[in-house]
C-alpha cells in the first residue's frame, strides 16, 4: 500500500496531492472585536511571558503585561492578529468569559487597520525573547527602571526565577516600594505592592501540573486576602482536571489495550534524517530541542520505542518501516512531504505524525497546551484500533481548559486550529456529531478506575517521566465526581479454610469488599498473620506478626452503602505500597478481598456449591 495520510478538511477543500508546505497558505481566522469592553477589576490580575501565558487564560485571571504573549512575539499588524489563537480564544466572544486586556488588545489592531479610536485599557504585550520560567528583566526607563511585566502591578507573577527559586524581581520590587506619590512613575499602593510569585517550571508534563497547581494556591490566596475572583470558577477544580486530563486518557489507553488484547505499538520518534539515508531517533528526554523531547515524551507512556526492538538509535529505512507509527511533530527540518520523500519507492500503512493543531502558544513548547499534546499524539496512534479520536481530545481541552463556550463555537475553533493539519486517515477537523464533553470524561474516568485497579502496571520507569506512577486519583472533584460506585450490603457467605466466617462485608461494583482488620483476624492464627498500624494516610501492615485486636473485629453492623465513596488511603505490606482498590463506607475502608488476597499471598476463590466466598491459609 502507498504512503497515505488524509489531510484536515479546508475552505476550500484541498485534494490529497496538496503538500503541506501548500496547505499552510491556506486557512482560518478568527474575527476581532469590533468595540472595546470594560474591565471587571474585580478579577485577579496576573503577568506571565511567552510559553507560560497560557496559564493564565485557563485558571482565568486577567493578563495585564507581559512580552511574547501572542505565539512568543507580537503581531505586526491587523492580518497577523487574526491568525492568532490566543487572540481568537482569550479576547473574542468565543470564550465563555473573555479576558478584557486580550480583547482590547485584539481590538486596537481592528481599530488601528480601521482608523478607530484606539482603547488603553488593553493589554501591553512586549515582543521579546527570554525563558518563561525566569524573571522579566528588561528593565525599561519609561516604567521607572521596571519591567513591563511589573508596570501594571498584576497581583501575580508567573516565571520568576533569578539566581534563587523565585528572587528574580527582588530589585524592581524594591525599586517600586520607593516610589513616592510625588513620582512620575507611582501607583497607588506601590509603598506595599508585594505580587504573588509562582515559580514556573516546565521540564515534563509533571513539573508542568505542579506549576499549573501552584498558580491554582497563589490565586486562592488572593481570593482570600482581597475578595476578588477569576472569570471561570473554582481553580482548584480546573487543576485537578489537568491532571486527570493527561493520565486519564493514558490510562484509557492502556485499559482499552488490555481489553483487547493488543500490544502496545510500537512508535519511531525521529530527530534527523542524515546524509547517508539513515535516521536517527530519539531514546531519552535529553534532546536539547523542546520540541523532541515534546513528542519522545508524548509517546513513551504508550508505546514501545524502535530504538529497543532495534538496539539503536540509528534505523535503516527498512528498519523504520517496521514501526506501527513514525512521529516526526512539528520538527522544522521534517515535514510530511520531506519524510515521503525520503521513503523513495517504499510504501508505508502505519500512522504518521509529522505536525499538530494551531495553538495559543505551542503544543510542542514550554506550555499548559503540552497536555493537549499528549492527547493528540496518543489519540493519533491508537484512532486505528480503539475508539480515541485526537480531534475529540483536543476539542475537550478547548471547551474545558481554554473555556470556550458553547459547541458551535468548539467546532469553529477546531475547524480553524485544525486548518493545516494533517491528521491520521480516517480523521477530520470536522468535529464529530457523535463528540460531547461527558464522552470524553467517560474514557477518563475509565482511565482513572483502571489505574486505581492496576496501580502496579503504572510502576515502570516510562510512567515515571510524566509522573504517572505517583498519580494519586481523587474523585472527590472535578472530572469524576459524579461517579458513584454500585454499592450493596455484601449478602455473600464466606469461608476461611472452610469454615464459616462473618466478615463486614460490601458488594461494590460486583466485588466483595472488607475491613482490613477484619481480614487481619481471620488470619491470626495463621501462617499469613500481620499486623496494622496506620500514618494517617497509608495503612501499614507488618507480616508475621500477630494482629493487635482493637475490638469489633467481625462484628456486623447496619447497612451503611448510601456513604460509599473512593478512599485515597494506601497499603503498604512490609514496606511496600501494593495495588488495592479502596472504598471508604461509614467512615471505615474497605479493601477489595481478591486485592489482599494478592497482597499476602492469600488464595481467595468461589465454591459455586454453597456459594460463598473461601479464604485459604
Amino acid at each position: 500500500m502507498a504512503f497515505v495520510m488524509a489531510f484536515a478538511l479546508m475552505a476550500p477543500a484541498l485534494a490529497e496531492d496538496i503538500t503541506p508546505d501548500q496547505e499552510r497558505t491556506q486557512g482560518y481566522t478568527y474575527d476581532a472585536p469590533t468595540s472595546p469592553i470594560a474591565i471587571d477589576d474585580n478579577i485577579i490580575t496576573a503577568t506571565a511571558h511567552r510559553a507560560a501565558s497560557p496559564i493564565l487564560g485557563m485558571l482565568g485571571v486577567n493578563a495585564t503585561s507581559g512580552f511574547g504573549m501572542i505565539n512568543g512575539g507580537a503581531p505586526a499588524d491587523f492580518t497577523a492578529a487574526q491568525a492568532c489563537a490566543a487572540l481568537g480564544i482569550w479576547g473574542t466572544s468565543l470564550n465563555e468569559s473573555p479576558d478584557p486586556y486580550y480583547w482590547n488588545y485584539f481590538y486596537n489592531f481592528y481599530a488601528a487597520a480601521n482608523d478607530k479610536e484606539i482603547s488603553t485599557d488593553a493589554l501591553i504585550n512586549d515582543d521579546v525573547a527570554a525563558s518563561p520560567g525566569a524573571a522579566d528583566g528588561n528593565l525599561q526607563e519609561k516604567y521607572g527602571n521596571v519591567s513591563v511585566s511589573l508596570s501594571t502591578r498584576p497581583q501575580i507573577v508567573v516565571g520568576v526565577s533569578g539566581t534563587g527559586l523565585t528572587d528574580g524581581y527582588d530589585e524592581q520590587l524594591k525599586t517600586i516600594n520607593s516610589f513616592t506619590k510625588d513620582s512620575a512613575y507611582y501607583q497607588e499602593g506601590d509603598e506595599t505592592y508585594s505580587p504573588k510569585l509562582v515559580s514556573y517550571q516546565m521540564t515534563t508534563i509533571r513539573e508542568m501540573m505542579d506549576s499549573v497547581q501552584r498558580l491554582a494556591d497563589a490565586i486562592t490566596e488572593v481570593e482570600k486576602e482581597t475578595g476578588k475572583t477569576t472569570r471561570y470558577g473554582d481553580v482548584q477544580v480546573i487543576a485537578g482536571d489537568y491532571e486527570k486530563y493527561v493520565y486519564g486518557i493514558i490510562a484509557y489507553v492502556q485499559s482499552q489495550l488490555a481489553a483487547k488484547g493488543l500490544e502496545e505499538k510500537t512508535v519511531a520518534v525521529i530527530t534527523s534524517i542524515n546524509e547517508d539515508g539513515t535516521y536517527t531517533l530519539a531514546d531519552s528526554l535529553s534532546s536539547s530541542a523542546t520540541s523532541l523531547v515534546r513528542a519522545y515524551e508524548y509517546c513513551v507512556a504508550v508505546t514501545n520505542s524502535l530504538v529497543d526492538e532495534i538496539g539503536s538509535t540509528t534505523a535503516t529505512l527498512d528498519q523504520l518501516l517496521t514501526a506501527d507509527c513514525i512521529v516526526t511533530l512539528n520538527n522544522q527540518n521534517i515535514s510530511n512531504s520531506v519524510l515521503q520523500e525520503s521513503f523513495g519507492s517504499k510504501s508505508y500503512d502505519g500512522i504518521v505524525v509529522t505536525n499538530s493543531p494551531a495553538t495559543l502558544y505551542g503544543m510542542t513548547m514550554n506550555s499548559v497546551e503540552n497536555a493537549m499534546g499528549y492527547a493528540y499524539v496518543i489519540g493519533s496512534i491508537y484512532c486505528d484500533v480503539i475508539d480515541i479520536n485526537p480531534v475529540e481530545l483536543c476539542a475537550y481541552f478547548y471547551e474545558h481548559f481554554l473555556h470556550i463556550s458553547d459547541r458551535a463555537g468548539v467546532e469553529q475553533v477546531v475547524k480553524t486550529n485544525f486548518s493545516e493539519t494533517i491528521l491520521p486517515k480516517g480523521i477530520t477537523s470536522t468535529l464529530p456529531s457523535s463528540y460531547s464533553a461527558a464522552k470524553i470524561e467517560g474514557m477518563i474516568l475509565t482511565g482513572m478506575k483502571y489505574f486505581v485497579a492496576n496501580t502496579a502496571k503504572f510502576s515502570d520507569a516510562e510512567s515515571s517521566f510524566n509522573g504517572l506512577n505517583n498519580w494519586v486519583v481523587n474523585y472527590g472533584s472535578g472530572i469524576g465526581s459524579s461517579y458513584k460506585a454500585t454499592c450493596v450490603k455484601s449478602a455473600q457467605a464466606f469461608t476461611m479454610n472452610s469454615s464459616s466466617v462473618t466478615p463486614e462485608a460490601y458488594n461494590i461494583d460486583g466485588n466483595n469488599y472488607v475491613k482490613l482488620r477484619d481480614f487481619a483476624e481471620l488470619l491470626n492464627s495463621t501462617a499469613k498473620r500481620f499486623d496494622i498500624s496506620t500514618d494517617g494516610t497509608t495503612v501499614i501492615a507488618t507480616t508475621d506478626k500477630a494482629y493487635t485486636v482493637v475490638g469489633g473485629e467481625l462484628e456486623g453492623g447496619e447497612d451503611k452503602s448510601s456513604t460509599c465513596v473512593y478512599s485515597t488511603w494506601t497499603l503498604t505490606v512490609d514496606g511496600t505500597t501494593v495495588s488495592c482498590m479502596v472504598y471508604n463506607i461509614g467512615g471505615n475502608n474497605y479493601f477489595k478481598l481478591r486485592d489482599l488476597g494478592t497482597a499476602f499471598g492469600v488464595e481467595i476463590g468461589f465454591d459455586t456449591a454453597s456459594n460463598s466466598a473461601t479464604i485459604k491459609a
